[in-house]
């Protein structure tokens, strides 16, 4: 078999294999299938092998809660070994050293016992160590013990030291112990400069182009722009008439913090790793708060760090991560114990319990007599107000012959960035069976949200899911779920914001009617107002002028027509085919009742104003959740962080060129200015911004000479010039410049062009005569050729006999 090299200007000509008389060459050929698997099962045993002999490093945290545990990192044929010296070791630098050496000593072993060799010559080791130098801890730069390394012949090497500013070289990063960027930023700015220059001048078709947008090259777009146009403008929002293009650190904020969610929601070895880091960097500041849930104040004390850093980045738009396992110090404050009480400035009493959370809602009714009922059965529902900003949502819990009613009005519905009363009403009903210490056997919920159903019987399983929306209420939901000590299940009854085809055929009240004095003297005490007691629909007595059943194709169905119920998920219940309600649905009206009886009353500022607390975000089982401002960033993560990121720029920007108030810029509804200008941008092509704003003078000359719909001309106007002119002189210059996409698809278009050529030349001495008119064709036809047909071509000639 033949091996030729395949690379972007083309194949190599040379090629390699095994000759007739060399010796065998022992083990896997590069290239086969079957090798990197075996590679990482030897790879594999090999690792584990070398943790069980040689010593590792293991950094404990400073509450002794957990660990860093590992001994090596490899990325195929690299790998990456550490070691620590103990605690309370009397020379911890010598200790260290020699480890490492014993370390790496034992991996040389192993690898050469499995037929494999080090590179010595490309291998070298850092340190991480102080030295107390005028009362300051100073890193290590430099020292004169060596490292040697024996191939186990009689030879041996002396291995590389690198000063800890200096960075380990590995695939795509430059990182340095002592946490200096600046060498991958040199790297990375060395990179770019290149691809700028290739790409300023290349042929790239629209997918080319988009990629070296978004994913590639962040500021290929401001290379072609006026210097002197503010980059409040060019990064800016669309909504504030900004271009929207991407901006470098904006991105970086983005793909870190969105990173870090992703890992600590995730919370495997990753997360226990960064979580250890920032434990030791909390020591360190002395924070008594955790220090990227408090970013207001400025850490300057303190050497580089990654987690610094994005604390930086995060005040910068007065952001702030909440870590759920996140540590920090108690308040270090001398105490004396009197009793039951400790004095401080002031006593506080060890007997009384302060991380009590608030109740998960406003409770309206409680009947329950019997909390170790056989079973529960909860519904819940919630129901939002768009324009009057307003959410709430209502919940009802079966136990035995007994009955809980609660209720909750959502802080502010902009307090997160998704309208999620569904799950906060799934989540707050599981939350309040557990705090009534209720006991059953199994607990069945039941609701109308098909979507929240799936994700509330469903765990996250992959890491991308850790940042979908309302990740973090889900991973709730599952956390309490899991704490539970009896059987829940979550099933779904339909409503009408599923299918419209097979609604609900029920006159649905908007406040719940409530007769008992008992539970209209719960809701006045809780909202200040009585429930309302008017329908806007009367019941329809008669059953011939009921809504019309549907069977799942959406047809007509009578009582004799037979149906079959079709499940969207194992959760999915059937509609209903007759007017008489399910005890589920039954239980969802009663829900969907008291949700919008409690937003009604928002709605109408019947809200009272010393409402009691009720539990909040972030919510235990969270994990992780970021904040920006007053509103947790619940969904669409990376926008969040680019509007929090750039739209205070552009404020100032406006505020600086328009004399314009603040009082003036929030009492615009710029969210409404965007939507026209897509509708508009769509009416006029969105490769308007190409041809830039000259379009504004002419629309005034239009304008100016009393011509009617000046708009509309200035369209055609504009189209006339761009497609008659610019565009295809844009098509000219790139056809004659660069003809075609890549060299790679030139080159392999000429070789199969000159092995056609030969084949047609040579087609009497290498085929057959019943072949030979597949090598009929003259130079002019296999110019023209497309590459796949003349791909073809070479494969039937090829399959037509033993040509090499």
């Amino acid at each position: 078999m033949k091996r030729y090299v395949r690379t972007g200007i083309g194949d190599s000509e040379g090629n390699y294999s095994q000759q007739p008389g060399e010796p065998h060459i022992a083990g896997e050929v590069q290239g086969k299938g079957d090798v990197p698997m075996m590679y990482k099962l030897q790879g594999d045993i090999a690792m584990k092998t070398h943790k069980r002999l040689a010593p590792g490093f293991r950094l404990t945290s400073p509450h002794l809660a957990r660990a860093i545990a590992h001994h090596s990192m490899g990325y195929v044929d690299d790998t990456d070994g550490q070691v620590n010296a103990p605690p309370r070791c009397n020379d911890p630098t010598i200790r260290v050293i020699r480890d490492l050496e014993k370390s790496g000593q034992l991996w040389r072993d192993i690898q050469a016992v499995t037929g494999q060799s080090i590179a010595m010559h490309k291998t070298n080791w850092q340190l991480i160590a102080w030295e107390l130098l005028k009362g300051e801890l100073h890193m290590v730069r430099s020292t004169t013990e060596q490292i040697v390394m024996r191939d186990g012949k009689g030879a041996h090497a002396v291995i590389q030291f690198l000063p800890p500013d200096q960075p380990n070289v590995g695939l795509g990063f430059r990182l340095c112990p002592d946490g200096n960027q600046l060498p991958h930023f040199h790297a990375t700015l060395e990179a770019i400069s290149k691809i700028c220059n290739n790409v300023s001048s290349a042929y790239l078709t629209e997918r080319e182009a988009r990629q070296a947008l978004y994913q590639r090259l962040t500021f290929l777009p401001p290379m072609k722009m006026n210097r002197n146009m503010p980059n409040a403008v060019i990064f800016g929002p669309l909504e504030y008439g900004g271009m929207e293009f991407p901006e470098v650190q904006t991105l970086q904020d983005q793909i870190q913090i969105e990173y870090l969610l992703r890992a600590f929601r995730w919370d495997q070895t990753v997360a226990n790793d960064m979580l250890v880091t920032l434990d030791h960097l909390q020591l360190v500041t002395g924070f008594t708060s955790p220090i990227l849930e408090n970013t207001a104040l400025p850490i300057r004390y303190t050497g580089n760090s990654f987690f610094l850093s994005v604390r930086r980045n995060l005040a910068s738009f007065k952001g702030s991560l909440w870590i759920e396992k996140a540590w920090a110090l108690s308040h270090p404050i001398q105490c004396q114990q009197i009793g039951e009480s400790i004095w401080t400035r002031r006593p506080h009493n060890l007997a009384v319990d302060t991380t009590i959370d608030p109740p998960a809602g406003h409770l309206i009714s409680n009947t329950i007599t019997d909390p170790s009922a056989e079973k529960i059965r909860w519904g819940s529902d919630g129901s939002v107000h768009v324009v009057e900003q307003e959410a709430g949502a209502g919940w009802l819990i079966h136990c035995g012959d007994g009955t809980v009613e609660a209720c909750i009005l959502l802080e502010r519905i902009n307090s997160c960035t998704s309208y999620r009363s569904e799950l906060e009403g799934a989540f707050r009903c599981l939350k309040h069976i557990e705090e009534l210490h209720l006991t059953p056997k199994e607990v069945e919920g039941w609701f109308d949200n098909e979507q929240a159903v799936h994700d509330s019987n469903e765990p996250l399983t992959y890491q991308k899911q850790m940042t979908s929306p309302d990740a973090d209420i889900i991973l709730a939901i599952h956390h309490l779920r899991n704490r539970f000590p009896f059987h829940t299940v979550i099933r779904h009854v339909y409503g009408h914001q599923d299918d419209k085809k097979r609604e609900k055929t029920v006159e649905k009240r908007k406040g719940p009617i409530i007769d008992d004095p008992d539970e209209v003297a719960a809701w006045t005490q809780i909202f200040g107002e009585s429930p309302s007691t008017e329908t806007n629909e009367t019941p329809c007595p008669n059953p011939q002028e009921a809504e019309p059943i549907l069977d799942q194709e959406g047809n007509m169905c009578d009582d004799n027509t037979p149906t079959t119920a079709v499940a969207v998920n194992p959760y999915l219940r059937p509609a209903p085919r007759t007017r008489e309600l399910s005890d589920e649905a039954k239980t969802n009206v009663r829900c969907d009742a008291i949700a919008s009886e409690t937003t009604r009353l928002a709605v109408n500022n019947e809200i009272r104003s010393d409402m009691p607390p009720v539990l909040q975000p972030p919510f235990e089982g969270s994990r992780a959740n970021l904040k920006i401002g007053n509103i947790w960033i619940t969904s669409h993560t990376k926008e969040a962080i680019y509007r929090a990121r750039r739209r205070a720029p552009m404020r100032k920007y406006m505020k600086k060129k328009y004399k314009w108030s603040r009082s003036v810029l929030d009492s615009v509804h710029w969210a409404s200015i965007v939507k026209a200008a897509i509708a508009q941008q769509h009416a006029i092509g969105f490769h308007m911004m190409v041809r830039g704003f000259l379009a504004t003078g002419w629309y005034d000359a239009i304008a100016a000479t009393g011509a009617s719909h000046p708009e509309r001309k200035m369209i055609a106007l504009q189209g006339l010039v761009w497609d008659t002119i610019v565009d295809p002189l844009w098509a000219t210059r790139n056809d004659i410049l660069h003809r075609q996409q890549n060299n790679f698809d030139a080159v392999e278009q000429e070789r199969m062009a000159e092995r056609m050529i030969w084949y047609s030349q040579h087609r009497e001495e290498i085929l057959s005569s019943h072949d030979q008119f597949l090598a009929e064709f003259d130079v002019a036809t296999i110019s023209r050729m497309p590459k796949a047909i003349k791909r073809v071509w070479l494969a039937k000639i090829l399959a037509s006999g033993d040509i090499a």
